[in-house]
């Protein structure tokens, strides 16, 4: 392990933002020295080790023009995503109160049981849908293969949905996943059987992801910790209901999940529609209001040129969003 700890590109930012400042070079104590000439060496040497870090630093980060360049792109993911700074300064006891936090918490809690449900009863809902154990254990060999597989191979995909995709777009995948899911869960065939284990490795890891991602664009890095965390300590309460739900299966429903798995599909599909309509009608009026904004700086505002928005609207769609939602 380093003895120090990494440092994110805004710390780069602001260590290179302190080395171009010459003022460091001169301290108080230089007072004390005897001479001139023993002060300018102290300071030469002071000023040489700014020249390094700022050295070190590009060498890291890039020049003035790299930065700018991916200041650019990181504001047009923001932008894209529709939904940035939307309760962004807000406190996250006041942020939790929110119609953004409930119902992707209750969103979350839903899938969170579908995921342990699925995992914890896969071989017997499969011996109960293909009536046999020996193709109920050929399902269950090949989830616990493609389970991990899936987690590993759909990371730069969902990297790339989530910076380039609406959120707007990004929950309907979602939601449409989900659905599907819980369509193929209660069809007995095996090829129902796989096509629903392939879904569900790859759903799995872009939902983790996504919902992190969600918080980080919603609600904000200072509060990240807080109301992710609640949306975890929420879902993870779902683990209590496992046992009601197997004993349902079992003895209620005499070993057929059908019943559980089209409710829980149910529920997350109306929960999901709740959701993304409300996201989708805010993410329209914070457009709305970008565009209201844009027209009426129009004046002062730089043209853009090719693909790349001024530096002046990228940051007016910025602060719309984030100024106007927050207010509220």
């Amino acid at each position: 392990m380093p003895r120090h700890s990494y440092e994110t590109r805004a710390e780069l930012e602001n260590d290179m933002n302190q080395a171009f400042d010459n003022t460091l070079d001169v301290h108080d104590s230089d007072d004390d020295l005897e001479s001139i000439a023993e002060v300018y060496s102290v300071r030469s040497k002071r000023a040489a080790k700014r020249a390094m870090s700022i050295t070190q630093i590009t060498d890291l980060i890039g020049d003035e023009r790299q930065q700018m360049q991916h200041d650019i792109r990181e504001d047009e993911k923001k932008i894209a995503s529709g939904v940035w700074g939307v309760l962004h300064g807000l406190p996250a006891s006041k942020q939790i109160l929110t119609p953004w936090f409930i119902l992707v918490a209750l969103f979350t809690v839903l899938q969170m049981s579908r995921f342990n449900f699925f995992i914890s009863t896969i071989w017997s809902q499969y011996r109960y849908l293909l009536h046999s154990s020996k193709r109920a254990t050929k399902v269950t060999q090949f989830f616990d293969n493609a389970l991990p597989i899936g987690g590993v191979v759909t990371v730069p995909f969902i990297g790339f949905l989530l910076d380039g995709t609406s959120t707007v777009a990004v929950l309907a995948l979602l939601v449409l996943l989900s659905t599907v899911i819980g369509v193929l869960g209660a069809i007995p065939n095996a090829t129902a059987a796989y096509l629903n284990i392939i879904l569900f490795v790859i759903f799995r890891p872009l939902y983790y992801s996504a919902m992190s991602d969600y918080a980080a664009k919603v609600f904000g890095f200072a509060t990240f910790g807080t109301v992710y965390g609640a949306m975890t300590c929420l879902s993870g309460l779902s683990l209590f209901l496992q046992p009601a739900l197997q004993a349902l299966v079992h003895k209620g429903f005499h070993k057929d999940p059908g019943p559980v798995n089209v409710c829980l599909a149910g529920a997350s599909l109306l929960v999901g529609i709740a959701l993304l309509m409300y996201v989708d009608a805010r993410a329209r009026e914070i457009r709305r209001k970008q565009f209201q904004f844009l027209a009426s700086t129009a004046a002062t505002a730089a043209a853009a040129t090719g693909s790349i928005m001024a530096e002046s609207e990228r940051r007016s769609l910025l602060s719309v969003s984030l100024y106007d939602e927050a207010r509220e």
